[in-house]
């Protein structure tokens, strides 16, 4: 009411479209009853605007507020909690759901005012929208490309539709991934948000980013979204950019969605299209571009200036506004046409024209900009002392010396790139370190940024400070999208900047980036540095921390590489742990983890057993990835090796619970798979393939290849069992295809053997022998001793059938003695069955007896389907050799067993038996 009796209402609705630019603010009324001065809160009420059920406004003398509503608010947490905390009231945990934020507003494209001609580039690149749905804009600095893409855009999608994005310095594609998905939550698409957020807060790690690419990938389909990323050249060296374009390519085609990317070269991964640089501004668009700013120039001037800055829409900018104040413009421009350096010429003649604190605003843009961003009205104002600079700030974009950015923060400013590196250049070094340490300690009080207020303390020499801000939590970086910029501010410290002990923390952050960006030889190498660092110097509690946090990166660095050796890093991990020092649980409890891990991919069940469950005993209760990995990971061992079904049902429905609180669709879909299987094997065949059919729409759901080769091979071989040949075929022959494109060489040798599985029972000899030759090929290569035992029992079924009965039985008695190294009960039992089938069929009647009565104990009750397969051979030979009761008996068991598990194929093999109805 004060500022509008004062005719100030409309700067206050100015100032606030600044701060909250995606708030569409009422017009201000022509006529507004105000009341008197004297009476200013009268009889009458002024609302402005929505203002929400919990919050209200009262304007003057005795004005009063009641809300009726009362605020509560629930949190759960998972974890830890550090530091002092604060809670009035009552307070309830839960495990239900997390504080996940909203995402933040999304980016807006540039403003476009003024913009001029372009016609023929805006042709061509709408053709190749409409085409391909994809459009490349690139040319070198100043040409306009953000601007051109921000018409694109515009022109082709409504604004909802349109996700923007301006690359920076130390981004990577997985910036992309995280902004997307905020962009997708606002969209009622929360699904990728809520991933990474309920990540994010149980301190988690994300899933691989070419994973994420393809969910991200699969969300975008089909809803009409426009992608514009502007200023692609900057992350030209990260090599999730060309697989993103890759996942990308076959939705964009389509049409699902579209792409625009600029870049001041052309990117090697385009083919979509045929491409061109932009050029300048046309001869006739810069005359319009003159005139539009109010300048009035002869004909031959403006020819003249289009010929000296060839039409360079940054250029031209700045020499307009230089010319805008000049007395005699022929002249200055003929100076232009004289002078080898025109930007440092038009620059030396803008600043002398800039008047007050305007040089003083440039110069602070200018250092904020020095990192690759820009800055708020508030950061300016902040590293100049408080200055009110928010007039100056308009009047600077009026004159087109500064560009405005749309972002969550409200505005921001920034400098084209040759005014950013004038006025930087003008502070001396002693001023540039002074605002460096202003604009470091507004990032850290008032925008929270870490990573700003990190690398404008590294450009004011305090690097133990800046050190600090980076290596206390390096998940919460990675989980944000920041990887790769928290990489680059760690790649600058030397170990002259810092005392010993905070450079063995920065590299041992720094390996823990690399490891994740899939950077492995460097992350070795910076475990490898802490390790040497630590023995040249006196042992202490900080310095044993940082042996057992290398021991450990470098043990889960190597754990599928080269797992012996990952077990010896990690035990020595454990051997270093200190009694005394303050270490974090999740040390010791991964270390145990991933030991357990690895020993139970090695079959080393006794050894995994112990490991594991001491990993689950020093987790903190609630919810974690840990310790759903842990749960899956010691319910195969005691599947596996002890035939405990229920033991091991619990703790995959444990683990599965915990992958849907945190939302995880990669875990939920893996841990489904993985118990279908269980169950698969233990007889409940109906309820596994329901199981193994969401895991398989999951994973379609989330985009991931991986995930569905995984369940397209699971699906498969269980409708292989279940007699549905041709169902079968079709989701193992698409498993093989994915497993290929993804290079999951193992999961491939899975698939060849269940595909070699099918066709033995088809009696498709040649084929089956064709797959068992490729994986005999895959297991040599990959070294792969647990498939090495089914070639042979596969050869085995096919040297039967060709009447190669000695070979058959010599092939079946090496698949039992490597199983019998291996020491797993169910693969022991079934290569005793087919031992005993070719025993039988080689006339050595009582070894085939012995072979099946074998395979019975060993199978026992724990693998329904593969006893009754021995209870039907051994029935067989039974009732052939005169013990027909006891034959008859088995063989009725063999059926009930099939019948009950839906077993057509066996059963159509059982009644080939004479009389074994």
């Amino acid at each position: 009411l004060y500022l509008a009796r004062r005719d100030e209402l409309g700067e206050l609705l100015d100032i606030l479209g600044e701060e909250r630019p995606n708030v569409n603010w009422p017009a201000l009324p022509s006529k507004i009853d105000f009341g008197s001065e004297e009476d200013p809160a009268g009889e009458s009420s002024v609302k402005i605007g929505d203002i929400g059920t919990n919050a209200a406004v009262a304007v003057g003398p005795g004005a009063s507020v009641n809300v009726q509503t009362t605020n509560v608010q629930q949190y759960d947490f998972a974890g830890t909690i550090q530091g002092d905390v604060v809670i009035s009231g009552d307070v309830h945990v839960g495990l239900e759901d997390l504080p996940i934020p909203d995402p933040p507003p999304s980016a807006l494209p540039p403003r476009t005012t003024g913009f001029v001609g372009r016609e023929e580039e805006l042709s061509k690149y709408q053709e190749q929208l409409s085409s391909v749905h994809v459009a490349v804009i690139s040319g070198i600095a100043g040409v306009g490309k953000s601007t051109l893409a921000a018409v694109l855009a515009q022109q082709n999608a409504r604004p909802e539709k349109i996700f923007w994005h301006t690359f920076r310095p130390g981004e990577g594609i997985e910036t992309v991934i995280w902004q997307v998905a905020g962009f997708l939550a606002h969209h009622n698409q929360d699904d990728l948000w809520q991933l990474l957020q309920r990540t994010r807060l149980t301190r988690g790690s994300p899933p691989p980013i070419d994973t994420l690419q393809n969910y991200l990938v699969e969300m975008l389909r089909g809803r009409e979204y426009l992608l514009v990323l502007d200023d692609i050249h900057i992350i030209d060296d990260d090599p999730n950019l060309e697989l993103f374009v890759e996942r990308a390519r076959r939705s964009v085609v389509a049409g699902d969605f579209s792409l625009i990317l600029t870049s001041r070269k052309l990117p090697e991964f385009v083919t979509l299209v045929e491409t061109s640089y932009c050029p300048g501004l046309a001869l006739e668009a810069t005359r319009e571009l003159v005139a539009n700013r109010g300048l009035k120039l002869a004909s031959e001037l403006v020819k003249e200036l289009h010929e000296k800055t060839e039409g360079n829409a940054e250029l031209l900018s700045l020499t307009i506004e230089m010319l805008r104040d000049a007395g005699n413009p022929r002249r200055l421009i003929n100076n232009l046409s004289e002078t080898n350096n025109v930007e440092r010429f038009l620059l030396n003649e803008i600043d002398k024209n800039l008047e007050d604190v305007e040089p003083e605003v440039m110069s602070a843009v200018a250092l904020l900009n020095f990192l690759g961003h820009p800055g708020t009205r508030y950061a300016i104002a902040a590293i100049l002392e408080g200055q009110n600079v928010r007039r100056v700030l308009r009047d600077l974009v009026d004159r087109f010396l500064l560009l405005t950015m749309h972002s969550e923060r409200g505005n921001e400013y920034e400098e084209h790139a040759i005014v950013q590196e004038f006025y930087y250049d003008a502070l001396s070094r002693r001023q540039r370190q002074a605002m460096h340490r202003l604009a470091a300690e507004y990032y850290l009080e008032e925008e929270l940024e870490i990573l700003r207020a990190a690398g404008h303390l590294q450009q004011a020499g305090e690097f133990s400070q800046a050190a600090e801000l980076l290596i206390g939590d390096v998940w919460a970086f990675i989980n944000q999208g920041e990887s790769r910029a928290l990489r680059s501010l760690l790649e600058q410290f030397s170990s002259e900047d810092l005392a010993e002990d905070t450079w063995g923390w920065v590299q041992l952050s720094l390996g823990k980036v690399y490891a994740y960006l899939g950077n492995s030889e460097e992350a070795r190498s910076c475990y490898q540095d802490v390790l040497s660092q630590l023995d040249q110097t006196p042992e202490t509690d900080p310095g044993r921390v940082q042996r057992v946090r290398a021991y450990r990166g470098l043990g889960e660095l190597l754990a599928q590489e080269k797992p012996q050796e990952a077990l010896n890093w990690l035990q020595s991990g454990l051997n270093a742990l200190p009694e005394n020092a303050e270490l974090d649980t999740d040390d010791e409890a991964t270390l145990y983890l991933k030991i357990g891990t690895i020993h139970f991919w090695l079959g080393n069940y006794e050894e995994a057993k112990p490991a594991l469950e001491k990993s689950l005993s020093i987790l903190p209760e609630g919810t974690s990835q840990a310790k759903a990995r842990a749960l899956v990971t010691l319910a195969g061992v005691v599947f596996e090796s002890e035939s405990d079904f229920d033991n091991a049902f619990l703790m995959m429905e444990e683990a599965l619970a915990i992958g849907r609180q945190l939302k995880d669709c990669f875990q939920i879909s893996r841990i489904l798979s993985t118990l279908a299987g269980f169950r698969f094997r233990a007889g409940n065949w109906s309820q596994a393939s329901s199981e193994f059919r969401e895991a398989l729409e999951i994973a379609e759901g989330i985009g991931s290849d991986k995930a569905r080769a995984l369940s397209e091979m699971n699906l498969g071989t269980a409708l292989l069992y279940q007699g549905e040949f041709n169902e079968a075929e079709e989701h193992l022959e698409l498993a093989l295809n994915l497993a290929e494109e993804t290079s999951q060489l193992h999961l491939k040798n899975a698939i060849l053997l269940s595909l070699a599985e099918g066709n033995i029972r088809q009696e498709n000899w040649t084929a089956a022998g064709t797959q068992l030759r490729e994986s005999t090929i895959l297991t040599d290569q990959l070294q792969d001793d647990i498939n090495t035992p089914l070639i042979h029992l596969g050869w085995a079924q096919i040297q039967m059938a060709n009447g190669k009965i000695e070979e058959a039985v010599l092939s079946a008695q090496e698949g039992v003695a490597l199983n019998r190294e291996l020491e797993d009960p169910s693969e022991i039992g079934v290569s005793l069955r087919i031992l005993g089938q070719t025993l039988m069929a080689n006339q050595q009647h009582q070894a085939a007896l012995q072979a099946f009565e074998e395979s019975e104990s060993v199978l026992g009750n724990h693998h329904p389907y593969e006893t009754a397969q021995s209870w039907m051979h051994w029935g067989e030979l039974l009732k052939s050799t005169g013990q027909e009761d006891k034959g008859l008996r088995l063989l009725a068991k063999a059926r009930r067993t099939f019948e009950s598990l839906g077993a057509k194929w066996d059963l159509l093999m059982l009644n080939r038996i004479p009389n074994a109805h």
